[in-house]
């Protein structure tokens, strides 16, 4: 199996790696569990790799895509350890203070307070891009992984 860069032009030598030869872990997806996954490797001495479609640039300072992420306190916590919730300003998350979750096919509905069990939060909303962009910022200053970006899987 072997990856290679996404182009009209002939794959450069140095843009096709045999996996199996040369490295231990290979990644594909470099997006926030891709990229969660490389920065929780680091300092394992394990060869990683993260192969990803997108460019750095795109990686670096993606579009805004429209989602807003629920991040429970436990993420939160996964996020600092592996560097990036520090890279995520304060004007760039909201409180998630209660929810409630309702099917269209039932009248029940399942809230959750944080008040009720004693906190004032449940975890925060943060929007995806900035996710992403916090943890390759994190990945770019910290991490062991080789990113290939604009590259595939072909095999």
């Amino acid at each position: 199996m072997s990856w290679e860069a996404m182009t009209a032009a002939p794959v450069p030598p140095d843009r096709v790696l045999p996996v199996a030869e040369h490295c231990d872990v290979v990644i594909i997806g470099a997006g926030p569990v891709g990229l969660s996954l490389a920065l929780s490797l680091r300092g394992s001495e394990l060869s990683v790799r993260l192969v990803e479609r997108q460019s750095t640039h795109d990686l670096m300072d993606p579009a805004y895509d429209g989602r807003e992420i629920a991040l429970s306190l436990r993420t939160v916590e996964i996020l600092k350890k592996l560097g990036a919730w520090s890279r995520i300003a304060a004007e760039e998350m909201s409180p998630l203070c209660s929810a409630k979750v309702v099917d269209g096919r039932w009248d029940s509905v399942l809230h959750f307070d944080a008040n009720a069990v004693g906190e004032d939060k449940l975890g925060y909303f943060v929007a995806n891009n900035v996710i992403r962009r916090a943890l390759y910022a994190e990945h770019a200053a910290r991490s062991d992984a080789v990113l290939m970006a604009e590259s595939e899987m072909a095999g």
